[in-house]
């Protein structure tokens, strides 16, 4: 599958070159000169990859990476930010704001590759962590922070990074709640807190799980190998 990635540069002449390097190579691009519309998009779509200059009018490099990071959908996407080599303010303030790396200008294809392969483990990490596989079972949820009363819920989807759960229980957007449920490949109930990052029709939430363990991790992952290999697996 191509990465699907996000430029943003108030020069179009930059975001065509960083488009044609980037498509060369397979990657789905979406190019942008202005800072504000690129808020809107990382508000609506999930990227594997985004790449901004610094200084841009309305919305410069600093404030546009906040922005990704206060978003559910790219909160973990990695972000690389066009610099020069030698600008150590400029990267301070940088990785304060969120950036995972940087693209020293001028730009070159080498840079380019060098930068896309400093971000593709994180990019593969964010795909696997956002994955999710059909899973149906019982869930206590449990009084937390904004719940107190429990209630039993149904997983209609589960990955490393969270379930999706209906009813809803009254939670609302945000509110954190501790929860238990049992996964096939585990003879352990998992017990972790999590948070509403999205409210669904009829009466459904997705959840963010907070403090998951690699144990826990693991258990989810070994179910999803589990049942990903059980789908495929000829009739």
């Amino acid at each position: 599958m191509p990465m699907k990635l996000l430029v943003v540069d108030d020069e179009a002449p930059v975001v065509e070159l960083l488009k044609a390097f980037l498509e060369s190579s397979g990657s789905d691009v979406v190019g942008l000169t202005d800072s504000l519309k690129a808020a809107e998009w990382v508000e609506r779509e999930k990227f594997d990859g985004i790449i901004l200059d610094v200084r841009m009018p309305d919305l410069d490099g600093f404030e546009l990476t906040r922005r990704a990071r206060a978003s559910f959908l790219n909160s973990k996407t990695p972000v690389a930010m066009l610099t020069g080599l030698d600008d150590v303010e400029t990267m301070r303030r940088g990785f304060r704001a969120g950036v995972t790396c940087f693209l020293g200008k001028p730009i070159t294809r080498a840079r380019v590759a060098s930068v896309v392969s400093a971000m593709r483990g994180a990019i593969v990490m964010e795909r696997r962590r956002g994955a999710r596989l059909p899973y149906r079972t019982k869930v206590e949820c449990l009084a937390g922070s904004c719940l107190e009363k429990p209630f039993i819920g149904e997983s209609l989807n589960i990955g490393e990074g969270g379930m999706l759960i209906q009813p809803s229980g009254g939670l609302a957007m945000g509110d954190r709640f501790n929860l238990k449920f049992q996964i096939p490949t585990s003879r352990d109930l998992l017990r972790m807190q999590a948070r509403v990052v999205r409210l669904g029709p009829p009466d459904r939430v997705a959840t963010e799980f907070l403090d998951s363990t690699i144990q826990d991790k693991t258990a989810i992952r070994d179910y999803m190998i589990w049942e990903g290999a059980r789908v495929a697996r000829p009739a």
